[in-house]
């Protein structure tokens, strides 16, 4: 399926060279142009959005690529830019979960040293609306995620998929016993927990 027809001066802009001269001097004299006599940079821009708007449109203008029709749209790009700079740099010095970054590194980190967790047999443990375990096992290794959706702690018992005497929780490197065959755990809030089973 054919794409959607470029104005011939993009066309030229591109380096584009499909089109004979005959071809391109026929567009030019066809093709339906904007006129470009009104492309200031409108009152409502601070000093120096109008400064950067100016930039734009000079780039633009050559190469026949704007309008009046395209300042409105130029004026909020400006803008737009102006804000997502000031929201990213406020974001990059005061982070809303600044613990993000290390846990996910962390959680890199073991899934690449686990083989269990990259190549191991999936195990369903536990399903809820709100919360949900499974396993997975290579070899002699077992290990147990966890997985808390709620807005509140929860006190999870889950069925331990493999025989073993204790339970090591990766995060935190906290161990606990297994009670009746089960990982007995509170998740926090919108938290998770990882175990590896060990024997004996």
């Amino acid at each position: 399926m054919a794409g959607q027809r470029q104005p011939i001066d993009l066309l030229k802009a591109k380096g584009k060279k499909h089109l004979t001269k005959a071809e391109i001097e026929e567009r030019e004299r066809t093709e339906i142009k904007a006129p470009a006599d009104k492309v200031t940079a409108p009152a409502y821009l601070t000093p120096e959005q109008k400064k950067k708007f100016k930039k734009i449109v000079k780039d633009l203008r050559a190469v026949n690529l704007v309008s009046n029709l395209d300042v409105d749209a130029l004026a909020r790009l400006v803008i737009a830019q102006e804000k997502y700079i000031a929201v990213t740099q406020e974001l990059e010095k005061q982070p809303p979960h600044p613990e993000l970054k290390s846990l996910l590194l962390k959680l890199s980190n073991l899934r690449r040293e686990t083989a269990a967790l990259a190549d191991g047999t999936y195990r369903e443990l536990c399903l809820t609306n709100r919360q949900y375990a499974f396993s997975r096992t290579w070899n002699q290794e077992t290990v147990v995620v966890a997985v808390n959706n709620d807005e509140g702690a929860v006190r999870m018992e889950i069925p331990c998929p493999a025989g073993g005497a204790k339970a090591g929780e990766i995060l935190t490197g906290r161990e606990i016993p297994l009670e009746g065959g089960k990982l007995i755990w509170e998740v926090p809030a919108h938290g998770s927990a990882v175990f590896r089973i060990k024997q004996g």
